[in-house]
């Protein structure tokens, strides 16, 4: 049977509890890697109630110091025999190395350089980006100098107690009071996971 409502196919998956359930969540995402928000989108088009995005960087600049480039080196051990000696392959105990700059977006739709948007954050170029994909959703963005400095058992119970409207920047006119939270972290250091799953599990809220 045809239906004009697009939530149709998730209404007959986990019908109209399920929907009302998830228009009332909020999905605060800590990070806005390509993972991260790749998994937010896979929420903001079935129609969750709003979104947050909190990160900490800001495009433009000369400083590159917050740019990271790790360096692996593969050693080639080579072909050695029963009594591990090398079996005369010219190639034992070579090595390569690969150098790759984890800060990089290749694969990240809903971030892109500075020269190539207006955005100034990388939070909110996200937001504004997923809030397209699905006019019924709210979107937030709220940039930090550092998410290792973050307090987010204060954060999260913020959310969980007023309106966000007021000290996040927002892609629509209106508020939302969230009756439930999930937080979304990938691809994110320790030091910031493990204070985020501090806080959730001191909180009861889903990561």
């Amino acid at each position: 049977m045809a239906t004009n409502d697009k939530y149709d196919r998730q209404l007959r998956l986990w019908g109209s509890a399920g929907q009302k359930s998830l228009s009332s969540t909020l999905v605060v995402l800590i990070g806005s890697s390509a993972c991260g928000t790749e998994s937010l989108k896979n929420l903001v088009l079935p129609g969750v109630g709003a979104f947050l995005i909190l990160d900490d960087v800001v495009y433009g600049g000369d400083d590159n110091s917050s740019v990271a480039v790790d360096e692996i080196i593969m050693h080639d051990a080579g072909h050695v025999n029963d009594n591990g000696r090398d079996n005369g392959n010219n190639n034992a105990g070579s090595s390569c190395c690969f150098r790759f700059d984890k800060s990089a977006d290749t694969a990240n739709f809903f971030a892109g350089s500075s020269s190539s948007d207006d955005a100034s954050t990388k939070a909110s170029l996200a937001c504004r980006l997923l809030c397209e994909l699905n006019p019924d959703v709210s979107g937030f963005h709220r940039t930090v100098p550092s998410l290792e400095r973050v307090e987010y058992a204060s954060l999260l119970k913020e959310l969980l107690s007023r309106p966000l409207d007021k000290n996040a920047s927002s892609s629509s006119s209106s508020s939302f009071v969230p009756l439930n939270i999930l937080v979304i972290t990938a691809d994110q250091p320790s030091a910031v996971f493990l204070p985020v799953s501090k806080a959730c599990h001191s909180l009861n809220l889903p990561l």
